[in-house]
């Protein structure tokens, strides 16, 4: 049997051929199982999950990376995640937006924080684009 080892600095790049295979098959991910020593298993629904995820981005072309949430993130790669400055990330840790950890004079953010912010983040901007909607529609001015 051959064992394949994918190991945790190396990204998958795809090829356009591997783009239009995966396209294929995203309609399939859902049936996918398991076999063996000829006894068949069904997929787990949580990997399901991510299988269906994982294949639906690369079918379009983009690339897919798995990270555990645990991860700890220095303050440049919490920024690069986020779009923002290092030192926005700073003042946002400073003032407890998100949770970190000092190790020596560096801070250490986990990603699991950084998503949860963004997730915040998103949720507020879209209460405030509804809120924003609504006061137009009242106003005659939206939707009309």
């Amino acid at each position: 049997m051959e064992t394949t080892i994918l190991e945790r600095s190396k990204p998958v790049v795809l090829t356009e051929r591997d783009a239009v295979r995966i396209r294929e098959m995203e309609r399939y991910v859902e049936e996918l199982q398991f076999m063996h020593n000829g006894q068949v298993f069904d997929i787990p629904e949580p990997l399901r999950t991510l299988l269906q995820q994982a294949v639906s981005i690369m079918a379009v072309g983009d690339s897919v990376g798995i990270v555990p949430l645990q991860k700890e993130l220095t303050t440049q790669e919490a920024a690069d995640l986020l779009g923002v400055s290092r030192p926005y990330i700073v003042k946002l840790l400073e003032e407890g937006e998100i949770r970190f950890r000092k190790v020596g004079a560096h801070r250490r953010v986990q990603l699991s924080h950084v998503l949860a912010y963004k997730e915040r983040q998103d949720r507020e901007m879209e209460q405030g684009l509804d809120e924003m909607a609504d006061f137009l529609a009242v106003c005659g001015t939206y939707g009309n």
